[in-house]
């Protein structure tokens, strides 16, 4: 695991040297040629964007991606919420840390129905995450590195996802669950391979 996040910090580094786009409230079909901030206190809902950079989502804000292309990373520590849906595409790393709560009217955090181009990490949340899962989703996700599901202390439910790396569950309380996963690399840990 220290090895994947020090992949991101070096990655988020790296590209702290562009521009940003301070993302709050609702924005739909734009090209952002900059890393987009979503700062404490904001709601970004991206829909149908194409990003030129990474996302990152500070402690206390929230981010919704609607069939958005983030041509980057994505990372999230302390967020309210996050959903990543509907043919969303990120080609970096996703890393979801310390969520705190659900979207409104939603009773789970979801990644549904997307593709990732490196590894997802999600770990250390105190809210709930639906991830392909048919209990929040209409269909899973692909994603091409490792799937790291470590330290939660709320439901995480994986399902119906196809991985080109490992899966690997450990440290969950409750254990995170799932099944019909896909996996080319090897399965690890826990109920959710």
């Amino acid at each position: 695991m220290g090895l994947v996040l020090a992949t991101v910090a070096a990655a988020f580094t790296a590209a702290s040297a562009n521009a940003t786009f301070t993302c709050s409230g609702t924005v739909s079909d734009m090209t952002i040629n900059d890393n987009v901030i979503v700062p404490a206190g904001a709601n970004c809902r991206l829909v149908r964007d194409d990003v030129n950079g990474n996302i990152q989502v500070q402690s206390g804000g929230a981010l919704i991606l609607l069939n958005t292309d983030v041509h980057g990373n994505v990372q999230s520590t302390g967020a309210r919420w996050i959903r990543i849906d509907n043919g969303t595409r990120i080609d970096g790393i996703v890393q979801i840390i310390r969520t705190t709560g659900t979207p409104p009217n939603q009773t789970w955090n979801t990644i549904c129905n997307s593709f990732i181009g490196g590894s997802l990490q999600v770990t250390s949340n105190s809210a709930p995450f639906a991830i392909g899962d048919a209990v929040a989703c209409s269909a899973g996700n692909t994603i091409v590195g490792t799937v790291q599901i470590s330290s939660n202390t709320a439901k995480v439910r994986i399902s119906n996802n196809t991985i080109g790396g490992n899966l690997q569950c450990s440290g969950n309380k409750p254990q995170a669950s799932g099944g019909h996963n896909k996996v080319s690399g090897i399965k690890q840990g826990e109920g959710c391979a």
